[in-house]
């Protein structure tokens, strides 16, 4: 998360080398919410990943 100079706070993660994006938002707390949301999806695509490699 990083403040641009108008005061919003732009929110990225970074997964596997590559940056994605995440939004821009006015308020600190709804771009904390976005980042959180972002590691939510990233750790259960990872569950995903790992539970199809034990299956096969």
């Amino acid at each position: 998360m990083s403040q641009r100079p108008n005061g919003t706070f732009r929110v990225s993660i970074t997964f596997k080398g590559k940056r994605y994006e995440l939004g821009t938002y006015k308020a600190k707390e709804e771009s904390i919410e976005a980042r959180l949301a972002g590691e939510v999806m990233v750790d259960d695509f990872v569950e995903a990943v790992r539970a199809q490699q034990t299956v096969t």
